[in-house]
């Protein structure tokens, strides 16, 4: 079973000195880092010269700063129907594809962007706001998912076909530079968002040397609480095709909590995670530093993850 490696996410808040995230992490026993959009230019410099051990995968936007016209890169949208837009998106990610190779990362994980629909946001608001209410039974609640995936489906077609162009491109440039490297299509944490499963199916099947499939366990739980994807239908589909997996619990709808301060399903989880499978805490900044040691833990429990190495 593959180490557990902590994303970066984790080291936004509590560390303005990156070097003390690094340490904070080899004394909990981390050998392995994700690098995520949470680091600046300057951020990962730091980073690099304070750890020694693994990264074996890289989040795009990574570094993540400003676009020319002032956009933060996190919000660019490698599905965008606008030419210029996407390119701004592609050349983001080739600067994160440069990055893993740099440190021998062996995976760049990929958000490929959302449809555009803008009637569908405010109804996947409206099913949330219901959820939390206790309305998830009602007429109400069953109306605003129908409605919600029809708007997806008629907006679909553009942006699905404008990330497969961006995805192209960045497997090209991968190949011409002799680069070992693939990417990870995750599991999103919106229905709006790409892929759903069907839309995954034809990514893997298109690119199929190229990428894998990167489960995000509280986007999937996210989408299953709000009846709109079941969470074992991924597994179902590209369990074969899992290559790593985002791990954090899940609240009622606010997930990227550290695994044992929520309600995640992981018995249920568990069986469907390949041993060769990349696993990567993922838990949002300003969390408890304590909850960040014993996750591995209940991790372990569960039969998730392999307890992380002992301290140095």
């Amino acid at each position: 079973m593959e180490p557990l490696s902590l994303s970066t996410m984790y080291s936004a808040q509590q560390f303005p000195d990156i070097g003390a995230f690094a340490d904070l992490a080899a004394r909990f026993g981390f050998r392995r880092l994700e690098l995520n959009y949470h680091l600046t230019p300057d951020r990962l410099r730091a980073l690099r010269r304070a750890w020694r051990y693994d990264i074996p995968s890289v989040h795009w936007p990574c570094p993540a700063g400003l676009t020319p016209e002032g956009q933060r890169e996190q919000q660019l949208l490698l599905s965008h129907t606008d030419g210029y837009e996407r390119e701004q998106a592609v050349r983001s990610a080739l600067r994160s594809i440069d990055l893993a190779s740099e440190v021998g990362a062996r995976w760049v994980v990929l958000h490929l962007g959302a449809v555009e629909e803008k009637l569908a946001l405010p109804r996947e608001r409206e099913l949330r706001r219901l959820y939390s209410e206790g309305g998830a039974e009602s007429k109400d609640f069953q109306e605003a998912r129908a409605e919600l995936v029809r708007l997806r489906a008629k907006d679909a077609q553009r942006p699905f076909a404008a990330a497969m162009k961006s995805l192209d491109r960045l497997c090209t440039y991968v190949q011409r530079q002799g680069y070992d490297i693939r990417f990870g299509l995750e599991t999103r944490n919106q229905y709006v968002e790409i892929p759903i499963p069907d839309e995954m199916a034809v990514l893997l099947r298109e690119f199929a040397q190229a990428v894998g499939y990167w489960h995000d366990v509280g986007h999937a739980e996210y989408l299953s609480r709000l009846s709109l994807i079941p969470h074992g239908a991924w597994f179902e589909r590209f369990e074969q095709r899992l290559a790593g997996c985002h791990l954090h619990d899940i609240q009622g709808l606010v997930d990227h909590r550290p695994p044992g301060l929520g309600d995640m399903p992981w018995e249920a989880i568990a069986p469907h995670i390949p041993a060769s499978a990349l696993r990567v805490l993922e838990i949002n900044e300003g969390m408890e530093q304590e909850l960040v040691r014993l996750a591995p833990l209940v991790l372990a429990e569960a039969g998730i993850g392999p307890p992380v190495a002992a301290p140095a």
